[in-house]
């Protein structure tokens, strides 16, 4: 199962997240290969500028929820705190860690690490001794800015590895794509920050712990192309676009998330999710830290999302 959610100033390398196009303009400036987007951050309401981390995986509109249950389970994976701290880069990592096990991968030999720059080559295309084989490259890399004061981690992933064996801690992952993570200092002017652009396809993993997990259809294809940014009030400015399998496709902001520090994962505030209809999503954790939001459909109330 995901981690439980680790100090918010914890680095993520020290841890084992017509009305269409007004969403997509802000939410995604700049994630584009070709660095179209808006270059200096503020002219969208996002503090930093954005990360040319290739063209986008998650994209489009078609999402359906079927209910609240759905909507919530969609909200974990792009808001920070309801599952994961930073979804966009939690969930890959989280991947990561698990396919760096004694069980799946041979360390110092499949994968096998090389210095690169200021970090981390992994190359592989090689079968580990316990029968997985794996395709592909991953590197980490670390660097401080010091106009900002901002510690910067980025890892880029084009890996795919396939059991062969019995019994297999899962039958296929894909990981593909890039993501980064900020952790501001004194002078800087966000608190942490992550931009990420990564596609998982997952197989046989979730399904081991519970036949029924939902997660099992969603991690089939999951993308996340999406910032987040903490800014030194506080407040969480967090868009972009996602993809769930099962769910489909969406887009989603929320310009200004609070967290309430005596009520656990939930914050206040208001998240636009923009599928085949718009959502909303209501938080009020300063009235009730229940797991709930007031979900609104199209401008209407639709009842309560809840997540366990």
């Amino acid at each position: 199962m995901p981690r439980p959610c680790w100090p918010a100033t914890a680095p993520p390398a020290a841890r084992l997240a017509p009305a269409l196009c007004a969403l997509l303009a802000p939410a995604l400036a700049g994630c584009g290969a070709d660095g179209d987007g808006d270059d200096k951050g503020g002219a969208t309401g996002w503090i930093l500028p954005a990360e040319d981390l290739g063209g986008p995986w998650a994209q489009g509109a078609s999402a359906t929820f079927e209910d609240g249950a759905a909507m919530w389970r969609t909200a974990e994976h792009i808001v920070p705190g309801l599952r994961w701290t930073d979804p966009g880069v939690d969930i890959p990592l989280y991947l990561w860690d698990l396919l760096q096990t004694p069980a799946i991968g041979d360390e110092g030999s499949c994968p096998y690490a090389v210095a690169e720059g200021a970090g981390l080559l992994w190359r592989s295309d090689c079968l580990s001794e316990d029968g997985y084989q794996w395709a592909g490259t991953a590197q980490e890399q670390s660097w401080t800015d010091e106009a900002t004061g901002i510690a910067w981690q980025r890892w880029d992933w084009d890996l795919s590895v396939t059991a062969d064996r019995e019994d297999p801690s899962f039958r296929a992952l894909t990981l593909r794509g890039a993501a980064v993570f900020g952790l501001g200092g004194e002078r800087s002017p966000v608190e942490r920050a992550v931009q990420a652009n990564v596609l998982v396809q997952l197989d046989g993993f979730w399904e081991q712990a519970n036949v029924a997990d939902p997660l099992e259809q969603a991690w089939q294809e999951l993308a996340l192309t999406s910032r987040s940014e903490e800014a030194p009030t506080g407040t969480f400015h967090i868009g972009g676009a996602g993809y769930l399998q099962g769910i489909g496709a969406f887009t989603y902001e929320a310009p200004e998330l609070v967290q309430v520090p005596d009520c656990g994962l939930v914050p206040d505030g208001d998240l636009r999710v923009v599928g085949a209809q718009e959502h909303t999503l209501a938080f009020a954790a300063s009235s009730s830290c229940a797991r709930c939001a007031d979900w609104g459909v199209d401008g209407a109330f639709n009842g309560r999302a809840c997540g366990g």
